[in-house]
């Protein structure tokens, strides 16, 4: 009998994919090529990113100008993320 050991990396990991699975599939839908669940937490960051930029406004100059911030590195960050090849 085979005994399956899996680390505490390997559980967050599968965890996550489940998690994303059909988040990436929907974008794979709507941006018609394939989407990994890692590349949808990538954009799932920058959706929450613009919004939280966009609908800041009664807040002060500084909590919009770190999510000006935050919008600029998950862009890039997405960037990354969707132009590397898996």
């Amino acid at each position: 009998m085979k005994t399956m050991t899996m680390t505490q990396t390997s559980i967050r990991k599968s965890y996550v994919q489940v998690m994303f699975a059909p988040l990436a599939r929907l974008f794979s839908t709507v941006l018609e090529e394939d989407v990994t669940p890692r590349q949808s937490a990538y954009l799932l960051n920058a959706i929450v990113a613009l919004l939280l930029t966009v609908f800041s406004l009664a807040v002060p100059f500084v909590f919009r100008l770190l999510c000006l911030a935050w919008l600029v590195l998950a862009l890039r960050s997405c960037k990354f993320a969707l132009g590397k090849d898996e």
